[in-house]
């Protein structure tokens, strides 16, 4: 995806992703020198080196998973193992891909102009503590007939009404790129939250808006990281009750609510359900593996397709 320079960007998360691998990197080296000067082999320590750089990662996945059974509505979503080992395989590698490289590299923008000219907009919205680049393997399989922009809603720390502004300043951008056309909207985790209330806050200009994964209800890590009232909401949001007591998505809308009973993140995992939308249960899936599994992936591009094609049909009059 290639980025106008007028594009509002911010690339602090990938900058500071850099720089912890270059340390990280640096200690890896001075471990293997040491291990080499205490006569270790070369083969045994490159084995050392990428088993304890991949096993704290792993480990890292398996606490967050591991914090799910000491809530009630998570023992109740149990089916067996099998669901909870893949979901766990897939979040391990959607950890290291995101966090390793895509999110490293990430920019802000869209297509060339000449490329969407014809195309339907989609506009992005990540989620707390990523950024952009956990598009990548969904910006790779969308078909030219759909435009995909993402916005920098960097740094995650700032309030929700900073970054809804932000967002629906990229939304007003993209309806003056594209007169006549109207938005699809892909939002995951707290992305979600912000394109569900841009979507209701601006109906008239959506195409179709599909949620992944976000804390509708809250989730337990918003009691660990700045509280109830910034940040990952917790359960105890007061902004947030509140607006799940009032809202009504539009309900000529298309709208799609995808969760996972094995969400790592949003805890427990029926947060990210709400009754006034239609949904998708991902079985097998962690938090961010539903932006890397070929076959969610696969999903998301052909509800976007029919929702895009169906906002033309409605625009063309037929």
């Amino acid at each position: 995806m290639s980025t106008t320079s007028s594009w509002p960007d911010d690339r602090r998360l990938a900058w500071t992703l850099r720089a912890a691998l270059i340390v990280e990197a640096t200690a890896w080296l001075v471990f293997a020198q040491h291990q080499l000067a205490a006569g270790q082999g070369m083969a045994r320590t490159l084995c050392s080196v990428l088993a304890l750089a991949l096993g704290w990662r792993l480990c890292f996945v398996a606490l967050s998973f591991a914090v799910k059974p000491l809530f009630a509505a998570d023992r109740q979503l149990q089916r067996g193992v099998g669901p909870w080992l893949l979901a766990y395989l897939r979040e391990c590698w959607a950890m290291l891909r995101f966090y390793t490289h895509d999110q490293l590299w990430a920019r802000s923008g869209g297509p060339d102009a000449r490329q969407a000219s014809q195309a339907t907009p989609v506009l992005l919205a990540h989620g707390f503590l990523c950024n952009g680049g956990v598009f990548v393997p969904l910006l790779a399989r969308l078909p030219t007939a759909l435009a995909p922009y993402s916005v920098a809603l960097e740094p995650s720390y700032r309030d929700f009404e900073h970054n809804l502004a932000r967002l629906e300043s990229a939304l007003d951008r993209l309806l003056a790129a594209h007169p006549g056309e109207r938005v699809l909207l892909v939002g995951h985790s707290m992305g979600g939250l912000l394109v569900r209330a841009l979507a209701e806050r601006r109906p008239e200009a959506m195409a179709g808006v599909l949620i992944l994964a976000a804390p509708h209800h809250g989730t337990w890590f918003g009691n660990l990281v700045y509280g109830s009232e910034a940040g990952p909401p917790s359960a105890r949001s007061r902004w947030l009750q509140a607006w799940n007591a009032r809202a009504e998505p539009a309900a000529a809308l298309p709208w799609l609510n995808a969760w996972t009973p094995q969400d790592n993140i949003v805890i427990p995992a029926a947060s990210s359900r709400w009754d006034k939308l239609a949904e998708q249960c991902c079985e097998g899936q962690g938090h961010l593996s539903l932006l890397s599994d070929p076959a969610m992936l696969a999903a998301w591009v052909d509800w976007l397709m029919k929702a895009a094609k169906r906002a033309k049909e409605q625009r063309d009059g037929h």
